[in-house]
């Protein structure tokens, strides 16, 4: 498995895998390609992008353009201590989840990060077990002193948010 620098020839396979990803269990969100590509294309245009994607090693696929197993996409924030940065998306290819891919991910941007000097990694994750293990596996704290809030105009959606 390779790590690197996400590249603008990767979108549509990171589109496909984020909705094959997040459409699945347990997460079985109802993303469409349309609205997929839209979130995608917002991440990798923000200011301070930076992203990495898992794909098999090119020696393997004989110079072949390897599809992503797995995506970490994120950006920069300023802030008043020094640079910190946000994970906004990660997600491994459902077969090759719990095979390291996802730490892999996570370690190479621990790494790259640390050489750019930012000071912290900040991110948002389901109000599950299996991914706030994960995290604490990776040495991430969980916040004692933030909450999440949100307004939710429920005519507007065609999905509710029972029952996650």
């Amino acid at each position: 498995m390779e790590i690197r620098e996400y590249r603008s020839g990767d979108f549509k396979a990171c589109v496909e895998l984020f909705v094959r990803v997040f459409n699945g269990e347990p997460c079985r969100d109802q993303w469409t390609q349309e609205r997929a590509s839209q979130y995608l294309d917002e991440a990798v245009h923000r200011r301070g992008f930076l992203g990495y994607v898992a794909v098999e090693d090119a020696s393997a696929r004989h110079g072949a353009q390897a599809a992503p197993q797995g995506l970490i996409f994120g950006h920069k924030v300023v802030w008043w201590n020094g640079d910190q940065f946000m994970i906004q998306m990660m997600c491994v290819e459902t077969g090759t989840q719990r095979r390291g891919v996802g730490s892999a991910l996570l370690k190479h941007l621990k790494r790259q990060l640390d050489l750019k000097g930012f000071m912290q990694i900040n991110l948002l994750t389901r109000f599950q077990e299996w991914p706030a293990s994960f995290y604490r596996k990776a040495g991430f704290l969980e916040s004692e002193d933030l909450r999440f809030f949100y307004y939710f105009y429920k005519a507007r959606s065609r999905v509710t948010l029972q029952g996650r």
